[in-house]
């Protein structure tokens, strides 16, 4: 199954906060539908990724993850939420980078090629990070990158055993055309962004590796 409708597709989030900052910051990705006695189960899994982002992080406080279904019914189309867990754990170490810095971490489809590439494709951001892993060039290194790459199919596996309905690690959803993909791709550049920006200025040539 290559594509199917965005109802069948599922939103978790990380919120947490940075121990030095106030403000809370989210962290989110798509998956596929799970069944309501699943859901905790994937929570948990997802729950994860605390630790498998811990070597980039400063001092981080978990708040909670959330478990979000897309809706178009009842005079309501998007996002809505059916499961949360609270998970008061902590992660990372150290003093963090500016608070608008992040690392954008993307995945993608490449085979549904009737479908626009800027369509195929999702992100998030990752930080802010920890000073230690901001280079003196201001980048992150490769081997890190390297690091992150792993330990997102370990994300991937995961979430995949927790048994799904249609797609099981990472999604591609597309609010425009009304679907849901497989990923099949991740990527990564080394330039840290802007939080919750498009920012475009600096061209940079990311690394692709395929989902296993």
């Amino acid at each position: 199954m290559a594509f199917t409708d965005i109802t069948d597709a599922a939103r978790l989030s990380l919120v947490y906060h940075v121990d030095t900052y106030p403000e809370s910051c989210v962290l989110s990705m798509h998956t596929g539908l799970r069944a309501p006695a699943d859901q905790g189960t994937l929570l948990t899994a997802f729950s994860g990724i605390t630790a498998l982002i811990d070597f980039l992080m400063p001092a981080c406080t978990t708040e909670k993850v959330t478990y979000s279904e897309w809706r178009t019914a009842g005079g309501f189309t998007g996002w809505h939420q059916d499961a949360a867990i609270t998970y008061a754990g902590t992660f990372g170490t150290g003093a963090a980078a500016a608070h608008q810095l992040a690392l954008v971490f993307g995945y993608r489809n490449t085979s549904d090629v009737t479908i626009a590439l800027g369509r195929r494709r999702n992100r998030f951001y990752i930080g802010p990070p920890r000073t230690s892993v901001v280079a003196s060039d201001g980048l992150l290194s490769s081997a890190n990158r390297t690091t992150l790459f792993a330990n997102m199919q370990t994300l991937d596996n995961a979430l995949s055993a927790v048994t799904p309905v249609g797609f099981a690690g990472f999604a591609v959803v597309s609010a425009a055309e009304g679907k849901v993909m497989t990923a099949d791709q991740f990527s990564c550049g080394l330039r840290f962004d802007t939080m919750r920006s498009r920012n475009q200025h600096v061209p940079e040539s990311p690394a692709y590796v395929t989902i296993t």
